[in-house]
């Protein structure tokens, strides 16, 4: 059973979010385009590991309104604050995907007090180069093609093994994209790119997790895409590649991150004020 629906009132909108599970607190953030029921795998296995595990819905997302006036990773972390301190905990954990991976990295920079690790996986962090063939789909993408073109998009996100309930996901992913100003949304995410978190990687002291799967479309080499961030950001880092998974490993490889996870945060635990 899915937990309630709870919802954040923020400057500008409501952030919908859901949590359950009693321990520390693990907030969880999706890519663009996505739910925070992109976790719904991954989620139970962390709240029986004994954790209070948080999904949130990015701004313009899922539950959460529409019509913000900003809506770049630096916004977004701003909301993963906001929901940690609302949730009454002294610090947390963040698990992120892709767009979200930047806007922890932004948190954790700003309140280092508060976010004492995270996980990022398929962590887009730097805005890639421009090339004639990404600004040819972003100009398709803003046509009526759109969502069409990223029901096609979303599912070459995940190549591979997918989870057995992939299609009905999909559909409920493209249900809500196709909401008046949901996939407007998405376009200006796209826009912005990840010059503010790229800015910062080097100050980052929590200590880091970058999960990256072997075959993610969005980079030439995902291993040198998740060597990069992790030599990068200040504080310790470590890699771990998953073979055969996409863009999505929490959804698509959810076992595996619940391992290495629980693994990761294990330390966390003892050596840092992160407590129930």
């Amino acid at each position: 059973m899915e937990p309630m629906t709870q919802h954040l009132d923020r400057p500008g909108g409501r952030i919908a979010f859901d949590v359950e599970g009693d321990g520390p607190l693990v907030v969880c953030s999706p890519g663009f385009g996505d739910l925070r029921q992109s976790f719904r795998l991954l989620r139970p296995q962390l709240v029986a590991a004994g954790y209070r595990v948080a999904a949130m819905d990015l701004r313009g997302h899922g539950g959460s309104t529409v019509g913000w006036d900003d809506v770049s990773t630096t916004a977004i972390a701003s909301d993963l604050v906001a929901l940690i301190e609302h949730l009454g905990a002294r610090s947390a954990a963040v698990i992120s995907n892709s767009y979200s991976a930047g806007a922890s990295l932004i948190a954790a920079h700003a309140r280092p007090d508060l976010v004492v690790g995270q996980v990022l996986t398929g962590a887009a962090v730097r805005t890639p180069p421009s090339t004639f063939v990404t600004r040819l789909v972003v100009r398709l993408m803003r046509s009526p093609l759109g969502i069409p073109l990223w029901k096609a998009f979303f599912k070459a996100m995940h190549p591979g093994t997918r989870t057995a309930d992939f299609a009905e996901y999909r559909s409920a992913v493209i249900a809500n994209l196709s909401e008046e100003g949901r996939f407007a949304t998405v376009m200006t995410m796209l826009s912005l790119g990840h010059d503010a978190s790229a800015a910062i990687i080097g100050e980052v002291t929590a200590p880091s997790l970058v999960i990256m799967g072997t075959e993610d479309p969005d980079w030439k080499d995902p291993a040198v895409e998740a060597s990069f961030i992790a030599d990068a950001l200040g504080g310790p880092a470590r890699v771990e590649l998953l073979a055969g998974i996409g863009h999505h490993p929490h959804a698509q490889a959810a076992d595996d991150v619940a391992r290495l996870a629980t693994e990761f945060f294990g330390p966390l635990r003892s050596e840092t004020s992160w407590h129930a």
